[in-house]
């Protein structure tokens, strides 16, 4: 039985060393894990958790809170598949500045807490990005340096929703199987389930709520710079638990714009096109471009993975192994 890695944030400041060994051996073979007893609130959670179904149940915002180019505001069923498979709606904070006048009616009140409890998961985000550079043998800034949540891309943290479906279509998925185009992604997430993972064997593995624990997973830029070491795994989000509807809160970590993607080792990963010293903002872009060219979202334009299982990550849906 292939099991997630659990691991335990309080070891980061009475056992660095261990922790730094269990999340580098995470980051290797799964590129995901739990994190249990981190410094984010349970209330804290629950809060935006409450907001995201008050937003959702209640009417749909008007044109001006669309999202936009940065990647802010809200996105309506069956707008992000390039085949409008893809069953959910969304809202983007984004990572920049975003002012409470311009958010809608049910969010404005809250600005303050949203604002700080994207703060909250930053922080934390950038205290894994510290181990990363540790296990590189890097100085212990050299990512967390390049990822300011006021000024830049920082933190984008997501409200989703996945309406009851009774009887999704074939080949429909809530969310096609694709890897993340960031550093690092923090996701909270109901008890209804439903995620998929890529395992190290190349199955699909359903991923277990653990409640309390956020599930955390490696992004694109981590894997460029580790040279392949540390994986930016395959996931989708299947209809497994039938009609049920569903809600969850990723918050997606991403470097500067500015920032250079370059690997800072040698390892297994090779590029399918040279990055010629390309900006985190430019490769974010490129991706997004490439979906909408109706790009396979498993798959980078970039980035060949030499040792990930070749498996059918399509929209014919399979079965998973519970954990």
């Amino acid at each position: 039985m292939e099991n997630i890695p659990v691991l335990d944030f309080s070891l980061k400041s009475s056992n660095p060393q261990r922790f730094d060994e269990d999340l580098g051996t995470a980051a290797k073979g799964w590129g995901f894990f739990f994190l249990k007893n981190h410094p984010l609130s349970k209330e804290d959670v629950a809060k935006n958790f409450t907001l995201a179904k008050e937003f959702f149940h209640g009417s749909p915002p008007g044109p001006e809170h669309t999202i936009n180019e940065d990647n802010v505001g809200y996105s309506g069923r069956w707008c992000e598949g390039a085949d409008g498979k893809d069953d959910h709606i969304s809202f983007n904070f984004g990572g920049k500045y975003q002012a409470p006048m311009n958010l809608p009616p049910v969010f404005a009140p809250h600005y303050d807490f949203i604002q700080d409890f994207k703060m909250k998961v930053h922080s934390l985000g950038n205290e894994l990005l510290r181990s990363f550079a540790t296990i590189l043998g890097l100085e212990a800034e050299y990512f967390s340096k390049s990822h300011n949540q006021v000024t830049d891309a920082g933190l984008t943290l997501r409200y989703m929703y996945y309406p009851a479906n009774y009887s999704p279509e074939n080949g429909q998925t809530r969310l096609r199987a694709h890897s993340d185009f960031g550093s690092l992604t923090v996701l909270f997430q109901d008890d209804v389930g439903g995620l998929e993972i890529l395992s190290p064997s190349g199955k699909w593995i359903t991923a277990p709520v653990i409640a309390d624990t956020p599930l955390i997973n490696i992004g694109d830029f981590l894997e460029i710079w580790s040279g392949g070491m540390f994986k930016s795994t395959v996931h989708r989000l299947s209809f497994r638990n039938g009609s049920a509807e569903r809600f969850s809160m990723p918050c997606f970590m991403s470097a500067n714009v500015d920032t250079i993607l370059k690997p800072v080792r040698e390892g297994t990963l090779n590029l399918s096109c040279p990055l010629n010293d390309m900006t985190a903002g430019e490769y974010y872009r490129r991706r997004l471009d490439f979906l909408h060219r109706g790009g396979d979202a498993s798959t980078t334009p970039f980035i060949t993975r030499e040792d990930q299982p070749s498996v059918d990550v399509g929209f014919v849906p399979d079965e998973a192994t519970d954990v």
